[in-house]
Parts: C-alpha cells; sequence; structure tokens
C-alpha cells in the first residue's frame, strides 16, 4: 500500500519490497523538466538538475540541516547533481564532500560490475549525502563499499532523480549489511528497469508512480516503453552525442 500523504506538499512515502520504510518518491517541477524534456542537454540540463536538488535540499530540510553531514560524490554521475552547492544555496554553509569514481562494465556474460579509479576522502561523519542516477545499482553498491571500508556513517540519504527499484535494493542490502540507516528518495517515480540494465521507462510493468505520469509518458511516447533520461553521462558531457542517440531511438519508436 502507498501512504498517499504529502510532505511539503511534494514529498509521498512509498512502500516497496526490500526498500526501507523511509522511501519517498519526490514530485517536482524541476525533475518533470529533467524526465520529461528528453532534448535538455549541457549547461541547461545541468543547471535543471541543480533546481531539483535545490527542491530536494529544501523538502529534507530538517534531516539535512545538522552539522555533522558530508557529501559523497560519485563521479562521473554524481556531479550533475550540484547537491553541494545546492546545500549551500539551502543553507547558507558549505558541505564538506568526498569523492570518487565509479566506472560500471559490462562482461562477456552479461554480468555487470564497476571499478574504482579515483578516491579522496576525507571527512568521517554521521550522515552521508549522495545524488545519483541509478539503474542496476552496481556502481553505486562498489562506491558505497569502498567508502565503508574508510568510515561507516550512521545513515545515508540517497537522492535519485531517475532511479531503478532494483538498484535502489542493491543500495538497500548494502546498506543493511553494515547497519546503516537508509532513506532514499526517488524523483517522480521508483522506476522499473529493463533486461539491457539500463533504460528506465515510465511505462515498465514494475514502475511505481502517480497516474497522472503515466498518462503523461503514455501520451508522449505514444505508449511505449521509451527510457525516461537516455546517458545521463551524456546528456551532460556530450550533448551532440546524446541528442543523435535521442533521434535514433525516436526513429526506432515512431516518435514525432
Amino acid at each position: 500500500m502507498e501512504d498517499d500523504s504529502a510532505t511539503a506538499g511534494a514529498l509521498r512515502r512509498i512502500a516497496i519490497p526490500g526498500l526501507p520504510d523511509e522511501t519517498y518518491i519526490m514530485e517536482d517541477g524541476a525533475v518533470e523538466r529533467v524526465l520529461f524534456g528528453r532534448e535538455l542537454v549541457g549547461a541547461e540540463f545541468a543547471r535543471v538538475c541543480l533546481e531539483a536538488s535545490t527542491d530536494f535540499c529544501r523538502l529534507l530540510a530538517p534531516r539535512l540541516d545538522v552539522p555533522d553531514i558530508a557529501e559523497l560524490l560519485i563521479l562521473n554521475g554524481g556531479r550533475y547533481y550540484g547537491l553541494a552547492t545546492a546545500y549551500e544555496r539551502v543553507f547558507g554553509r558549505s558541505l564538506p564532500v568526498d569523492e570518487l569514481k565509479a566506472t560500471r562494465r559490462q562482461s562477456h556474460d552479461g554480468a555487470w560490475a564497476a571499478d574504482i579509479s579515483y578516491r579522496r576522502y576525507a571527512h568521517k561523519l554521521h550522515t552521508l549525502l549522495v545524488g545519483d542516477t541509478v539503474a542496476t545499482g552496481v556502481s553505486a553498491r562498489v562506491a558505497l563499499e569502498d567508502y565503508f571500508t574508510y568510515h561507516t556513517p550512521a545513515e545515508l540519504i540517497f537522492f535519485s532523480i531517475c532511479g531503478a527499484i532494483t538498484g535502489a535494493r542493491l543500495i538497500a542490502a548494502t546498506c543493511a549489511e553494515r547497519d546503516v540507516r537508509l532513506t532514499l528518495v526517488f524523483g517522480l517515480a521508483a522506476f522499473g528497469l529493463t533486461d539491457n540494465g539500463t533504460d528506465l521507462p515510465f511505462l515498465h510493468p514494475d514502475t511505481r508512480t502517480a497516474p497522472r505520469y503515466l498518462e503523461r509518458a503514455r501520451a508522449a511516447y505514444g505508449g511505449q516503453p521509451v527510457c525516461a533520461i537516455g546517458d545521463w553521462g551524456e546528456r551532460g558531457e556530450d550533448p551532440a552525442a546524446y541528442l543523435a542517440n535521442w533521434a535514433r531511438v525516436k526513429r526506432e519508436y515512431e516518435l514525432a
């Protein structure tokens, strides 16, 4: 059962097996522009993501406006969330940042793995804050396991503008292994994940979201299971390649 009561008009608690009690969907205009504006790229994409993170900080203010908190920035995807900038905007002080780079790869047998190529850790605080897009959750799990060997926080607050239930369950299991309290915040939907381990469509049978977003997706994508984000990194780093891929997807699905 979903609890349809809203916190601050934009957070909705949702119950999903394998996820913590503190799991929410954030219904927000900036997130809508990211997830329904598939041609949003480059600097404007980063700007709207920052708006979404700023709204997230305002909505979670009672949990985030504390002295004993740091961000774990997972490169490269997490950079577009701009959480440290959003935090300073809302609370008027800097957010300590630890960072690492996690790169996902797929082996010949189809299994997903991730490699850490860089890390810089300097803070051991009570609460850890992460913003990242999640599909399989493998990159997030590897990143968290690596960080937890340095420091295990009491709690993790994880914000995913576009996140899959499958990956979120892997994050939850990683936290449970270390007895880390987890709060998850999804943007607009807790997405189902397609068999390719990459696409997160609104119109996936496992996606949990408000009916109005399903109707909007049906209208936008002709009732077809089009991914809500495309390649997250390309949208910020290589807009030309991303838009070429998006044009290919539109042709494949015969979208206008």
